[in-house]
């Protein structure tokens, strides 16, 4: 094992059941950067009632990225995606980039810790 410098992810709607669990996982302490590209589609499908769980259970898993010390840096649209119109009339697009850092990364005890956690570093 050895750091990560970036993780890009591009898994097609699965990345929400795969960052529930990996936001969690230990190996997150040696991953520099994640890049994921983000999915809401199914929003277009859910009858009204279950849009507020469906967005609301993706956004603790981001908020679970960032409780682990990722920071947010950058987000964009993807452009060719499904739009979601509200009942406002405020639209928004169903798919997006979003790019974190560790903001632990290299910190006074990265190197410590991980070799404590048998990660070679060099």
């Amino acid at each position: 094992a050895r750091p990560v410098n970036i993780l890009k992810v591009d898994i097609e709607d699965d990345e929400w059941r795969v960052f529930q669990s990996l936001s969690q996982d230990p190996i997150m302490d040696i991953i520099g950067q994640v890049a994921i590209e983000i999915h809401a589609e199914e929003l277009n499908k859910l009858a009204p009632e279950q849009r507020l769980p469906y967005v609301r259970h993706r956004y603790d898993i981001l908020r679970a990225l960032e409780a682990r010390g990722f920071t947010k840096v950058a987000y964009w649209d993807n452009k060719i995606s499904e739009t979601f119109t509200a009942a406002s009339g405020a639209a928004y697009k169903t798919s997006g980039e979003i790019h974190y850092v560790n903001s632990n990364w290299y910190n006074s005890s990265f190197k410590e810790n991980l070799t404590k956690m048998g990660v070679r570093m060099r």
